[in-house]
Formats: C-alpha cells, sequence, structure tokens
C-alpha cells in the first residue's frame, strides 16, 4: 500500500513540474539588447533589486533590499547582450554598467548552489543566461545555461544573506527565484 502511494505521490509531483516549468522567453520578458534594466524581485516589504555593490572581479551579486524600490544607480543596472543560441534557446551575457564586468557562475561550476559573481567579460559559457518565462504574468526565471543540461534545470535566486546563486527550478517552493525587469533609463 505504500509503495502504491509513493508511485502515486511521484507521478503526481512530475506531472505538476510538466505544467508549472519554465518555457523559452516571451516577448515581455526579452530585453532590447544593448538597454540598461533594474531586474528584481518582490519581497513582502521591499523590492529587492539585481545589485553589483562592489566592481572588482570575484565580487558578489546580491539581491539588495530597497524600501522605495530599486534605484536608478549605476550598480543595479544591468545590459543585456545577445550571446548565440545553446539548447535551441537564445543567451545573453548580462553586464553591470558600473563596472562592465558580466554576471559570472563562480568556478565555472556547473552543480547548484554556486554563487553568482562579476568577471571581466569573456567568452565561457559560465556567462550565458537563458531568461525563462515565469509561473505569474511578468515574471521570469535568469537560467545560467553553463551545466545546464537544458533550459529547466537551475535558476537564479537569492540566500538569507542576499547572495544570488543557483539552485534547482521550483517557483512552487522557492518564490525567490522569480524575476521582473523594467527599464532603467
Amino acid at each position: 500500500m505504500q509503495l502504491r502511494l509513493h508511485v502515486f505521490l511521484t507521478a503526481l509531483v512530475s506531472m505538476l513540474f510538466v505544467f508549472v516549468a519554465p518555457t523559452p522567453a516571451r516577448a515581455d520578458v526579452v530585453p532590447v539588447v544593448g538597454n540598461g534594466y533594474t531586474i528584481w524581485q518582490r519581497g513582502e516589504a521591499a523590492e529587492f533589486c539585481l545589485t553589483a555593490p562592489a566592481g572588482g572581479n570575484g565580487a558578489d551579486v546580491l539581491a539588495s533590499p530597497h524600501d522605495y524600490g530599486c534605484t536608478l544607480a549605476w550598480d543595479t543596472q544591468w545590459i543585456f547582450e545577445s550571446y548565440g543560441t545553446m539548447a535551441g534557446y537564445r543567451t545573453y551575457r548580462m553586464k553591470v554598467r558600473h563596472t562592465g564586468r558580466c554576471l559570472d557562475v563562480q568556478d565555472k561550476a556547473p552543480g547548484g548552489g554556486m554563487r553568482l559573481q562579476l568577471w571581466d567579460c569573456h567568452s565561457g559559457t559560465q556567462q550565458r543566461f537563458w531568461l525563462m518565462n515565469g509561473l505569474y504574468a511578468g515574471t521570469f526565471y535568469i537560467v545560467p545555461a553553463y551545466g545546464s543540461r537544458s533550459p529547466l534545470t537551475r535558476c537564479l535566486g537569492s540566500d538569507d544573506n542576499w547572495v544570488v546563486r543557483y539552485d534547482d527550478c521550483w517557483d512552487f517552493v522557492v518564490p525567490d527565484q522569480l524575476w521582473k525587469m523594467r527599464p532603467a533609463a
């Protein structure tokens, strides 16, 4: 009896994942290449902005709280560069405006839980990201193309210290993986 229940629950969870899994970016989340955007999450009392407060190689990328919304400060503005396709989906390189450095997967690590950092822009795949539809209108996932076999594997989110990391995509379990964007200028 327990085995049947386990098999049923496993099948049910698998079916749920099929229905809520992210899909390729829609027109409302495709950035204009070369334009600056503020990328943010909505918390209970504040917006959490994708921020690069320090500018050197290896600097942490944070989801910093802002009580009055994300500012137009250059450390919260990201410029998208189209960077070809992987697995049939368009990829982007994300460059922070104030340093010109790129969002980068730390130590080229393909496993989940790794932090994101700034690094000099280069042609490596650890600086390529997919933008995938989120569960709610106007939301999207930022998915590292590096180390993922498909664009449904790992998503950017933030931990309790606001450090941006990537881990398994689960929008109904980890809502801090859902992002929004708006033009910075």
